[in-house]
């Protein structure tokens, strides 16, 4: 046993020896294996590295410049041509640049034989350190390009000097143009053979502003930067020029844009904005980073390179035998004198005569200075044969010799002038001896002489006096003395404190400046260029603003849309519209007359959102209660301010879902100030209009004179971009209109979160949340349908990558809206639920081809330029698809054979009609198609009807005896019977004649709208647009009378106690506040209060009360809240600060029109006929008069409306005669009397007319308890409506 124990622990042990070496060896493998991987990764970051070194080496960079660094000259004694080096801050910028091989392409400078050019090539060719190529230009282009528009017309202007202010060739100034255009084209001429693809492009200054777009044109994929030495004027300056358009556009062909200080971008930024315009397919529109260019569908670039020096060159230079030996002789010529020093080049914008007048003033004001003080001034010749540059240097000797004549003697005289150039070293010496800087510059690019100063200054400390409009102030501002060299006051006390400085300020000071120049040197310069200019070409585009995404979009395929959606409808896919408002549901003089939508698309909306697969969603940039009063009866998703408000839809038609706010941080203080901004433009462009809104403004141009609008909307875009400051908004220019709104609101934001909740939205009773479950996510059954997330990006994110299942997708999207650039992500946010991931690759739906059973279409209107696919031309067709589509749905809805049998109209309904009746003094407001017409004749047939024998009335007791064709009322007769209503006038009558009655007036279709529903195959069949209402037309009624027909003679003679009336309301916000405006500017009359005023903000008005009294303050405010409470009931009135804002009121919707309607007309007919307890009766159209039954416990008979939850109804007008005539029978019967009150005895069975066969059915036996009507309802097209 121990035996085979110890042979079992053995065998174990040489087991476990052998697993351990197996593995030791497997850990030494995988040890060998991963050192392996780290030697291979460190070859690779090797080889990486060296591929990015080589390709760094292979890169050229092409200088065109507009003379090259060298320049040739003819030696008449040899007969030979020698090169002389320039000494120009740009060469020694260059010779710092060791990553790249440059190569200098240029004009030569000078007129060279034609037999001679082959040879001076080729020499320039080799010259190092850069290879030079030269441009060639004949002697007169040259001339008119350099001399001429260069110099004579850029130059001047670009450092605010008037053209019209100089004693320039203005005849030539075409002719100088043209050779500006030779000369430019003669460089790209050069440099494109020359250029690699590889190859960074950088062009130079002013005098190449062309280059870049002729070198774009004919090589896109060119990196091209380009960099301006000079100042950039103002856009008022620089909109003075001369083909100003054409040379903006010429330097956006640059991939990079480069200016000395931040003030030259901001002016080139303004300029491009006002001439080239913003928005549009030509205009630009402006970003964080640069300019995006709509012409060229590129993105610029726009950044500030500050140049500087090598001061290690001038620090070198100082400890050499040859300028020290300067020094001393400098510092013996001038002992016990300050020395101020001012070398500039002889020109105009440099102030060498300011700076000699303000020198002469200090000498003047500050005596003890005389004779201990000299000015070396250095005026480096230039130009000298340009008749301008001749009388400036005349002016500049006169007052050197005038100075020196009053304020010098033998020994000694204030002003040393040199008209010459100077050495190197004699310039370095000058620079050490200076104890003040003096600069006057009028305009500077940057003043590199200020830098050089303080690079020779090191031991010295010595103090900078500077021009503000230097480009170098920008950058040593901090350390030196400011002055205004147009300020000779200013600038002669500056150089006293100059002199007088102490030295620890003159150290703090200079050392400020010190090491600003040494950390910004001209290699730095030209190595963040370059660098900036690589990261351009690897870069697709900058933050341009919104338009940088945009594409031009294609023609929407109409026959595509239908057919895909007819599809959708067969396979019972779910469907999502989203539809904007101006410009797509209505036309833009619509809206800004405050008119609603025409009824047939109001039609085709209620047609669409009815299906129970659709969801329809308006976004608008419109406020709330405009959006109410438009569509807030339709069962719609509604988005209005720009994506600020969103509210779900109504599932009865009431109005009455909640207005919800995406943003609870929104302040609208900001709103105040910019007021009187947009007023002002508003007030100088004719035609604009101005809309306020809750939290944004909008300034809308769409007028004629479009030219002059787009310059003053690129003006109040600059001054509310300056004027807004740091408030939390967004100012935007484009679809004619400049907009101001609160940061981060758009459509697209306030779409996501409404798909948001659709995703995610749990059972519930709502229609909307019942037909959008199939979108829910089954894993998530956790989550409560009460709590859904605000504009959370998680249902869209998985909408994106398909988590939630196939069957959560919506199958059909159509996306159909005039939008500004900062709304486009609404078609983006679309576009991210159709997106999906196939073997690795990102597929749209756009680049799978027409799908029929799941399909997106984002269509923008009147515009090609979006993140759409589609684009449609105007609002009236997008109108057409609407009826297209409507007419599918109408069409599926005729042919399908799953809808419910139809319930039992109010016909059918008798008995339980008479149950509700009995005991009730009824009134009746009628509303249908046809009621107003026959209301008219009822008016003038009424006195026929009471001439009728009262036997001849008993006798026909079911039926009426129609009038004669003979007689007085014939014409009226002949225009009742040609109306749709012809068939019953005398029951209508009849019925006003037994019964107090009411008629609703409406705004009716134009005839244009009545002919394009007729021609659009709806017919009756479709729902009736319904207009806006307009009043209430009360019809005369007596208050006590015998039975009808009597022929009592004082019954007859006696007036009717309630007369007719017509009360008008106001039909839309537009009228209302038109009204009220009157109306309050009669009451300020009427009080006297001369110091308020009224003003018109078009959408709003506001009582200003600024300036009144403190009584009369309360006496206007009192009397303004009392108007707006009792006559205007869809406006409301807020108190701001010194005025009160009257505007449409949010929560006004037709439900409560319809209550007003309600209420006036009960209260009128009571009064005047001294009733109590009424039951007043609707019958018509309207769903909003539905609320009847809370307002005073009445009853609602829907036309055409459908079966409802505890509701009558008619399938058609047809169907009202028939009512009437039950009616009054019951009246024929003795069931009522005169007035329409019932009698409470038992009514007899009710007595039908002759009409249908149906009409003798058991009435009892067909009427249905309310509890047992259908709850949700549909409608068919054929008017009626059937169950869910």
């Amino acid at each position: 046993m121990s035996t085979s124990t110890a042979m079992r622990n053995a065998a174990a042990e040489l087991e476990l020896a052998h697993k351990k070496r197996r593995e030791k060896d497997h850990e030494l493998r995988l040890m060998s294996k991963l050192q392996e991987l780290n030697r291979q990764l460190d070859a690779e970051r090797v080889r990486v590295k060296e591929k990015k070194k080589e390709e760094e080496q292979k890169t050229r960079l092409i200088v065109a410049a507009n003379r090259l660094p060298v320049t040739p000259a003819y030696d008449e004694e040899t007969g030979e041509w020698h090169f002389k080096r320039s000494s120009g801050g740009l060469v020694s910028a260059f010779l710092g640049v060791k990553t790249f091989e440059i190569t200098w392409i240029g004009w030569v400078g000078v007129d060279v034989p034609e037999e001679a050019r082959e040879g001076i090539a080729a020499r320039l060719r080799q010259q190092q350190p850069f290879r030079c190529i030269p441009v060639w230009l004949d002697e007169d282009t040259a001339d008119l390009y350099y001399n001429g528009f260069s110099n004579n017309v850029l130059w001047p202007l670009l450092h605010y000097i008037p053209l019209s202010m100089l004693d320039s060739h203005t005849t030539l100034a075409e002719t100088q143009w043209e050779a500006y255009q030779a000369a430019n084209k003669a460089f790209a001429d050069v440099i494109l053979p020359e250029v690699r693809e590889t190859d960074l492009v950088w062009v130079q200054d002013y005098h190449l502003m062309l280059l870049p777009k002729y070198l774009r044109d004919a090589s896109p994929q060119l990196s091209i930067g380009w960099f301006l030495h000079t100042p950039f004027a103002t856009s008022e300056m620089y909109r003075t020029l001369p083909h100003r358009e054409e040379i903006l556009r010429g330097i956006l062909g640059a991939d990079l844009c480069g200016f000395h200080i931040y003030d030259y971008v901001r002016h080139f930024h303004t300029s491009c904005a006002r001439v080239l315009t913003i928005g549009g397919d030509q205009g630009i529109t402006e970003g964080n980073d640069g300019i995006f260019d709509h012409a060229s569908r590129r993105s610029i670039c726009v950044d500030t390179f500050p140049i500087g020096i090598e001061p290690h060159k001038f620090e070198e230079a100082l400890e050499t035998k040859a300028v020290k030996d300067k020094i001393i002789e400098m510092q013996r010529r001038f002992d016990g004198k300050k020395v101020l020093l001012g070398i500039d080049r002889l020109d105009y914008v440099k102030g060498l005569p300011h700076k000699l007048k303000a020198l002469e003033y200090f000498l003047k004001n500050y005596p003890q200075w005389r004779g201990k003080v000299v000015l070396l001034q250095i005026a480096v010749p230039s130009r000298t044969e340009v008749p301008g540059y001749q009388k400036l240097r005349s002016n500049v000797h006169r007052l050197v010799s005038r100075i020196n004549g009053t304020y010098g003697s033998l020994d000694d005289v204030p002003i040393h002038y040199l008209d010459q150039s100077m050495g190197f070293n004699e310039l370095c010496a000058l620079y050490f001896r200076a104890d003040v800087m003096f600069v006057t510059s009028l305009r500077d690019g940057m003043n590199l002489v200020s830098f050089e100063f303080i690079a020779c200054q090191k031991k010295r400390c010595g103090v900078l006096v500077l021009s503000e409009f230097a480009g170098a102030a920008q950058a040593l501002g901090a350390g030196a003395l400011l002055i205004n060299p147009y300020n000779t006051d200013d600038v002669a006390v500056t150089l006293h404190q100059a002199l007088n400085m102490p030295q620890k300020e003159r150290e703090d000071r200079f050392m400020y400046m010190h090491a600003h120049i040494l950390s910004h040197t001209s290699q730095e310069w030209a190595e963040q260029f370059v660098a900036s200019l690589r990261h351009a070409r690897q870069t697709s585009n900058y933050d341009a603003g919104p338009f940088s995404e945009l594409s031009e979009a294609k023609q929407l395929p109409t026959h595509n849309v239908v057919a895909s959606y007819k599809a959708s409808e067969n396979s019972g896919g779910a469907r999502l519209i989203v539809l904007g408002l101006m410009g797509t549901l209505i036309d833009y003089d619509s809206f800004m007359n405050m008119e609603p939508l025409l009824p047939s698309v109001r039609r085709n909306l209620a047609t669409l959102a009815l299906v129970p697969n659709n969801t329809v969603v308006v976004c608008s940039g419109r406020e709330r209660a405009l959006m109410n009063e438009w569509l807030g009866d339709l069962p719609i998703w509604l988005v209005a301010e720009n994506g600020l408000f969103i509210r779900p839809p109504t599932e009865t038609g009431d109005g009455a879902a909640a207005w919800e706010m995406l943003k609870d941080d929104i302040d609208n203080s900001w709103m105040d100030p910019l007021k009187s901004i947009f007023k002002y433009f508003e007030a100088r462009t004719p035609g604009t209009v101005t809309e306020m809104q809750e939290y944004t403004m909008t300034w809308h141009f769409n007028v004629d004179n479009d030219d002059f609008a787009e310059v003053q909307a690129g003006n109040l875009q600059t001054h509310l971009t300056k004027v807004s400051g740091r408030a939390p908004v967004e100012v935007g220019l484009d679809m004619k209109r400049v907009e101001v709104r609160p940061y981060g609101v758009s459509k697209g934001a306030a779409l996501a979160a409404i798909l948001d909740r659709l995703l995610c939205t749990r059972g519930g009773g709502s229609r909307f949340a019942s037909a959008n479950s199939l979108y829910a996510a089954s894993e998530s059954s956790s989550e409560s349908s009460s709590a859904l997330p605000m504009a959370s990006s998680t249902a869209l994110a998985h909408a994106a990558d398909g988590s939630l299942g196939e069957r959560n997708h919506f199958k059909w999207v159509l996306c159909v809206g005039e939008v500004m650039a900062r709304d486009e992500d609404l078609f983006t946010t679309l576009q991210g639920l159709f997106d999906y991931e196939d073997a690795g690759v990102n597929t749209s739906v756009s680049e799978r081809g027409f799908d029929a059973s799941n399909s997106l279409f984002t269509c923008c209107v009147a515009k090609t330029l979006s993140q759409a696919e589609y684009y449609l031309e105007d609002f009236n067709a997008t109108a057409g698809l609407l009826d297209l589509l409507a007419h599918v749905t109408h069409d599926a809805a005729q042919l399908g054979g799953s809808m419910s049998p139809q319930q039992p109209s109010v016909l059918e309904r008798l008995p339980q009609l008479l149950r509700a009746l009995v005991g009730k003094q009824l009134l009746f407001l009628l509303d249908y198609e046809g009621c107003e017409t026959a209301a008219e004749g009822s008016l003038r047939d009424s006195h026929a009807f009471n001439e009728r024998d009262d036997d001849a009335a008993s006798s026909n007791s079911g039926s009426f005896r129609r009038e004669s064709s003979a007689g007085p009322n014939r014409a009226s007769r002949s225009s009742l019977a040609s109306h749709p209503l012809g068939g019953f006038p005398s029951e209508f009558i009849k019925l006003v004649t037994l019964y107090p009655t009411a008629v609703v007036t409406r705004q009716t279709a134009a005839p244009e709208e009545r002919e394009g529903r007729s021609e659009s195959g709806g017919g009756d069949s479709l729902p009736r647009d319904l207009g806006e209402i307009s009043g209430v037309r009360i019809l005369p009624f007596p208050r006590t009378s015998s039975q009808f027909g009597s022929r009592n003679t004082e019954d007859k003679d006696r007036r009717a106690t309630l007369q007719e009336q017509t009360i008008d309301y106001e039909a839309s916000y537009g009228v209302a506040l038109e009204s009220c405006n009157a109306k309050l500017t009669e009451k300020l009359k009427e009080i006297g209060a001369q110091h308020v005023t009224i003003e018109d903000n078009n959408f709003s008005m506001s009582v200003v009360l600024r300036g009144a009294s403190d009584e009369e303050q309360t006496i206007v405010r009192e009397a303004v809240l009392e108007m707006v409470r009792t006559e205007f009931p869809m406006l409301r009135c807020t108190e701001g600060r010194q005025a009160l804002e009257v505007r449409p009121d949010v929560d006004w919707n037709r439900a409560k029109a319809a209550k007003a309607v309600i209420e006036t007309v009960v209260e009128r007919m009571t009064e005047a006929l001294g009733l109590r307890g009424v039951l007043p009766i609707y019958i018509g159209q309207d769903e909003a008069f539905r609320n009847i039954r809370e307002v005073h416990d009445g009853i609602d008979i829907l036309v055409t409306g459908g079966p409802a939850a505890q509701s009558y109804f008619l399938r058609d007008v047809s169907q009202v005669g028939q009512l009437f005539r039950w009616l009054t029978e019951q009246h024929g019967a003795g069931v009522t009397v005169r007035g329409g009150k019932l009698s409470r005895r038992q009514p007899p069975m009710p007595v039908l007319g002759a009409g249908s066969k149906h009409e003798a059915r058991d009435w009892h036996s067909r009427a249905l308890p309310a509890r047992a009507q259908p709850r949700h309802v549909a409608p068919d097209m054929s008017g009626n409506r059937h169950s869910q």
